[in-house]
């Protein structure tokens, strides 16, 4: 479970929203010339709000929606973070409804103020594994659009072989000759069926 906290108050349990959607987009000030050239200027980063419910459970629900009704009565700036995401927001609206039992069924709205999550300007690199799996799904799809029955039965053996290794990262070392043979056996049959369609 993802840790999910506003201002004071960190969420648990049936407190903490099933999803969390987010969204930014980039503000423009685009100048059309003559000819149909366009000229963009960037005026920074716009962020929608953020918005999610989730229900308050036990003796101490009230007091816990009654803080989250203090942060949209006082509008001071707060810190909302949740997984690897973090921002400086005001809390928009608050609305809850009262159940029997101490449950509080509530939804918030936030501002974004400011972004403080740390930024990645890289692409992250996909593991070991994933980049094989793509690569055989890809030459799947090449082995059915061929439509050659020799290629599709090597590439059906390929995909045995590494659905029986698993975890490339950590497979054994007579999975990986496996997968090397039946990959192997696969470019043999490609080449045959290249040498009958231009022989």
């Amino acid at each position: 479970m993802i840790i999910v906290r506003l201002g004071e108050i960190f969420f648990n349990a049936t407190e903490v929203p099933e999803a969390i959607p987010r969204g930014i987009s980039q503000r423009e000030s685009v100048n059309e010339l003559i000819g149909g050239i366009r000229v963009t200027d960037t005026l920074g980063p716009s962020y929608k709000d953020i918005s999610f419910k989730g229900l308050f459970r036990g003796i101490l629900s009230i007091e816990r929606a009654k803080y989250l009704d203090s942060l949209a009565v006082n509008g001071k700036q707060v810190t909302f973070t949740y997984s690897t995401y973090s921002y400086l927001v005001v809390v928009k609206s608050f609305e809850s409804t009262l159940r029997m039992g101490y449950q509080i069924d509530y939804e918030i709205v936030l501002t974004v103020v400011q972004d403080l999550t740390i930024p990645i300007n890289f692409a992250i690199p996909i593991s070991f594994s994933d980049a094989i799996q793509a690569a055989y799904t890809e030459a799947l799809d090449l082995s059915q659009f061929i439509n050659n029955g020799g290629i599709i039965g090597a590439m059906g053996i390929v995909g045995l072989a590494l659905e029986a290794a698993g975890d490339l990262e950590s497979a054994t070392t007579g999975a990986i000759t496996e997968i090397t043979n039946s990959i192997s056996n696969a470019v043999n049959s490609v080449n045959g069926a290249i040498n009958n369609i231009t022989g």
